[in-house]
């Protein structure tokens, strides 16, 4: 049995213990928290696990599982690189092996497209040395900033699944577009994973429940100068990439009320040819070309169609004497431009930049007819017989550029990617 006196000293220790030790702990904690080697503390740990410099203006602690932080900077490194990442509030949440951000106002910077993706991978490369198996990704609003523009995405959800073999990132979030008063859910998956001794990154992005704005490709280039501002798409576009080498593309879907004014009458001079066209693409592939032309598109087929519109009677007479179209014998050049009831064209093009052209009007109009006028007219232009080829529609577009001349020139922007093939006898680029 206790004395009365260690019966007290007891007490006294026990009090001390459940109440004064743990206040005095949390009012150590609180003050550590405050200073600023705590806030240096908590920038080297992130800055270790991301590989990046790190800077927290403010961050607190509200449960043992729980951290939140204010003012969060993320950096390459110290040599004048300016901040690819921020976020006004980052709230860390973990339970067992699972790591959920929540992040308020995040927003992403970079040169291009390219480089904000290669942020992405390099950061899931890093991630998968974690001890968490998932880490969840919560923003109501993302914001990527690039040299040609500003895309912004909303409810942004991403799962990160820590795997060292193959780290996987799925991510959904939705686009909005307030001309259409439209919502499109948006799907990306990034993947790396080991293939025949090589590491292979595989991305994958497709709209879910219809179209979406073209304003999405800004960060690659100017929609509204190439496309006009009420160009929309819809399609699956999957990115390829082995070791080190350049990226390769493939997509399928549609374009949909691209400017035909803004892709030729403001590119090619002298030509003109209006009307909002649709573009349905079966299959086109981006990949390294032949005879060391460097990258570019080796593999188009699709239909265009459009119309109403207009087209010069110059763009008519380049097409006929460039590429072979066939115009009507009666056709007669009384005006400047001439009015079209509908355009219609399949086309297919190979890696040798070989073209296969044919009506794509439907079943009511002849399968070679190109473009009409109307219901019961003879066709106004149609597809050439034989095989074009890519040199024959540089000269159509450029007739007054020397050839090799034509990637330099500013018009030629979007041709300098297409596959140039060499001189063939009998094919149409003999003109």
């Amino acid at each position: 049995m206790l004395t009365r006196p260690r019966r007290q000293v007891a007490a006294t220790l026990a009090l001390a213990l459940l109440t004064i030790a743990p206040t005095a702990y949390v009012a150590h904690s609180a003050y550590r928290v405050r200073q600023p080697s705590h806030l240096r503390d908590v920038e080297a740990e992130i800055g270790r696990r991301l590989g990046v410099l790190v800077r927290v203006d403010h961050a607190s602690h509200p449960r043992p599982d729980v951290d939140v932080f204010r003012g969060v900077s993320l950096r390459l490194d110290h040599a004048g690189h300016a901040e690819f990442a921020r976020a006004d509030i980052l709230r860390v949440t973990r339970e067992n092996t699972e790591t959920t951000l929540r992040i308020d106002r995040l927003h992403l910077r970079g040169d291009g497209a390219e480089d904000a993706l290669e942020q992405v991978i390099s950061m899931m490369r890093r991630l998968a040395t974690s001890d968490a198996e998932r880490i969840g990704l919560v923003a109501e609003e993302c914001t990527l900033e690039t040299a040609t523009g500003t895309e912004t995405i909303h409810e942004l959800a991403a799962i990160l699944q820590i795997d060292r073999a193959t780290p996987t990132l799925n991510a959904s979030y939705l686009i909005l577009d307030p001309g259409r008063r439209s919502r499109t859910r948006c799907e990306l998956v990034v993947r790396r994973q080991t293939v025949a001794g090589a590491s292979v990154t595989t991305v994958n992005v497709k709209t879910m429940d219809g179209r979406v704005p073209a304003q999405v490709l800004v960060p690659f280039f100017d929609v509204n100068s190439w496309l006009g501002a009420s160009a929309s798409l819809e399609g699956s576009l999957t990115l390829t990439r082995r070791d080190r080498q350049g990226w390769e593309a493939s997509f399928q879907g549609e374009l949909s009320d691209a400017d035909l004014a803004s892709v030729v009458g403001r590119r090619f001079a002298g030509h003109r040819l209006s009307g909002l066209a649709r573009i349905a693409i079966d299959s086109c592939r981006w990949a390294q070309r032949p005879v060391e032309q460097g990258p570019g598109w080796v593999e188009a087929k699709g239909t265009l169609t459009a119309g109403p519109g207009s087209i010069s009677v110059g763009l008519l007479r380049a097409l006929e004497s460039r590429m072979r179209f066939r115009l009507p014998a009666s056709f007669e050049e009384k005006r400047s431009d001439i009015d079209f009831q509908a355009l219609g064209l399949r086309f297919a093009m190979n890696a040798d930049g070989e073209l296969s052209l044919a009506g794509g009007l439907g079943g009511e109009f002849a399968p070679d007819a190109v473009l009409v006028q109307g219901l019961r007219a003879l066709p106004l232009a149609r597809a050439p017989e034989g095989t074009a080829n890519v040199r024959g529609l540089l000269n159509t577009l450029l007739p007054s550029t020397p050839e090799a001349l034509a990637p330099a020139v500013p018009e030629a922007h979007a041709l300098q990617w297409l596959p140039l093939p060499p001189h063939r006898p009998g094919s149409v680029s003999a003109n």
